[in-house]
């Protein structure tokens, strides 16, 4: 029985490169994410992403399609960075153990009155 032969066209080879690039990304991303000893930083990771974007359209030409693509990105990038620093600088376990505080001290000001 004789197997089929398989032709692999430059185009299927350059996908299939492209696609061990981002499983790679992947993989190096989940290493990163899933280190307990180090405390995760997405600001930090959203600015280097935001910075390589922002390199790669100084590579391309400002008419392109890609380029108009990647400014979109970096401006969304631009947009949600505040959020995310603000987040990150006020932790939401404090503000949480402030709202059990203040609902504590609510319910005993309730069993004064009853």
């Amino acid at each position: 029985m004789a197997v089929p032969m398989l032709k692999i066209t430059p185009q299927i080879a350059a996908m299939r490169i492209r696609e061990n690039k981002w499983d790679a990304l992947e993989r190096a991303l989940s290493d990163l994410f899933l280190d307990l000893e180090y405390e995760v930083s997405v600001p930090m990771l959203c600015d280097a992403v935001q910075a390589a974007l922002t390199a790669r359209m100084g590579l391309l030409d400002d008419c392109s399609n890609e380029h108009s693509n990647l400014q979109q990105d970096v401006d969304i990038f631009n947009a949600i960075a505040p959020h995310m620093e603000r987040n990150y600088q006020h932790n939401a376990t404090i503000t949480r153990l402030e709202k059990l505080n203040q609902l504590k001290s609510e319910i005993s000001k309730l069993e004064h009155v009853l």
